[in-house]
């Protein structure tokens, strides 16, 4: 009894397989059969293949990623981008546009190459662009931003046509989708705004000039500012000789008004200068003669008159320089006045050309950067109409070329894989009818099914005829 209980299950397995042998050799031998028959009648399949380069994004509608790519250059390719064209590449849309090519230029025969018997067009196109798809297998090396399409068909020239349609059709789909009819609004669009929006800072900047009279207030200001120091200087000298002349008016005025004789040697005037030597000599002349002769002789007499006349010549000069002075000393004022005034004019002139040029920078600035965007959205509307455009961003490498010989299947991996699956099914329907099969088969099922323990078994006797 505890024999029965401790019964492997290997033992098991083999009860099982030894009991459901039938249709697990029935099972294993159709599969494996199947499969050998596949490996050895699978019809010639001819190998095509070409190469793309993946040299920018798929689409770039933006207008931050188009200005980015034309200012820092094409953006890096990332692994899901090369993936993301292998992708479109394998998609329906391309798929079902080389179907259609195909079939309307009929560069194939569709019903001997594909064997389509379907009766509706679109049903044809349908059912051999679904065959294109399971024909078609794609590599993708992202590291080195390739992408490799690879096509088995039954005859090498029209594996060849396929896969060259296919790339074709690709790349004018990826155009198509870059540059719709709505991509090619929105960039005209853009053109025009741009273009406009130049133009406008340009007349901005025309009407700041006119209205200020600055045509190139940076210049003028540097100029008003040569000016400005010149004006300055002009200022000081005035002033001080201001300050000069006022000195010696206010001098002569107190001198010629105390009602006292002085020598005006105070004076720098050539002609006083000389006048003050001659009245120093007339008076030495007087004093000397005073000394000599009493005061009411002739010679004491003229001396005086000598000098008395002397006197009031330089007193007369000295009221003309006066004079003269005060004539100098108000158009000196005038001047001062007059310059200042300039001055100020000037620096609210330089305050009002620094205004304007900052204005100016910021319109030349705004110019600029519209006339760049202009650029950048007029090459790309170019582009967007030129077909010479259809590899700018993903370039064939290689065309679709064709394998003179068909392809080997993989006889030897086709007949191990059929091993395989049929060792599996076939255990996995024995197992199931094991599991549905409710008669007594071993002692086990004794326990489990009538709940009883075995004492001993005996063989079937058949009965005798």
């Amino acid at each position: 009894m505890e024999q029965i209980r401790k019964e492997s299950l290997a033992a098991e397995l083999l009860a099982i397989l030894y009991i459901q042998k039938k249709p697990f050799q029935l099972t294993f031998w159709i599969i494996f059969l199947c499969f050998i028959a596949y490996a050895i009648l699978a019809p010639n399949r001819y190998l095509a293949e070409g190469t793309f380069l993946v040299k920018a994004k798929n689409v770039e509608r933006s207008v931050s990623a188009l200005e980015g790519s034309y200012y820092g250059g094409a953006p890096e390719i990332k692994e899901e981008d090369v993936y993301t064209e292998a992708e479109t590449l394998s998609s329906k849309a391309v798929l079902t546009k080389t179907a259609t090519r195909i079939i309307e230029k009929k560069l194939i025969d569709i019903q001997s190459s594909s064997g389509s018997k379907a009766k509706n067009e679109q049903e044809i196109v349908d059912e051999f662009a679904k065959q294109i798809g399971l024909a078609l297998t794609i590599d993708v090396l992202p590291k080195t931003k390739i992408v490799h399409p690879v096509i088995l068909w039954r005859n090498p020239k029209d594996a060849a046509i396929i896969l060259n349609t296919l790339m074709w059709a690709y790349l004018e789909h990826r155009d198509g989708v870059q540059n719709s009819e709505e991509s090619k609004d929105f960039l005209s669009n853009q053109v025009d705004s741009y273009l406009s929006e130049w133009r406008n800072k340009k007349s901005a900047i025309v009407g700041l000039a006119e209205k200020y009279n600055a045509p190139d207030p940076n210049l003028e200001l540097t100029n008003n500012l040569l000016l400005k120091k010149d004006y300055v200087a002009a200022i000081n000298e005035l002033e001080q000789k201001r300050d000069t002349l006022k000195s010696d008016v206010d001098m002569l005025e107190k001198t010629l008004s105390d009602n006292q004789n002085h020598l005006y040697s105070f004076l720098s005037n050539d002609v006083i200068t000389e006048l003050v030597k001659s009245l120093h000599d007339s008076q030495k002349e007087k004093e000397e003669a005073e000394k000599i002769f009493l005061s009411k002789r002739v010679e004491v007499k003229d001396a005086d008159e000598v000098f008395q006349n002397s006197y009031k010549t330089i007193r007369g000069e000295a009221v003309s320089l006066l004079q003269h002075q005060q004539v100098s000393l108000k158009t000196t004022n005038e001047t001062l006045i007059s310059l200042t005034d300039k001055l100020k004019k000037l620096e609210q002139r330089n305050i009002e050309l620094k205004k304007v040029s900052v204005q100016m920078e910021q319109l030349q600035m705004e110019s600029v950067l519209m006339a760049s965007s202009f650029d950048v959205f007029y090459k790309r509307r170019d582009q967007s109409q030129l077909k010479g455009t259809l590899q700018a961003n993903v370039a064939i490498m290689s065309q679709a070329k064709a394998e003179p010989e068909p392809a080997k299947p993989a006889r030897v991996q086709l007949v191990l894989l059929g091993l395989f699956l049929a060792m599996t099914l076939s255990l996995i329907v024995a197992f199931i009818l094991d599991a549905i099969d409710q008669t007594i088969k071993t002692p086990r099922d004794v326990e489990n099914y009538l709940r009883s323990p075995v004492i001993f078994s005996i063989e079937q006797i058949k009965k005798e005829s």
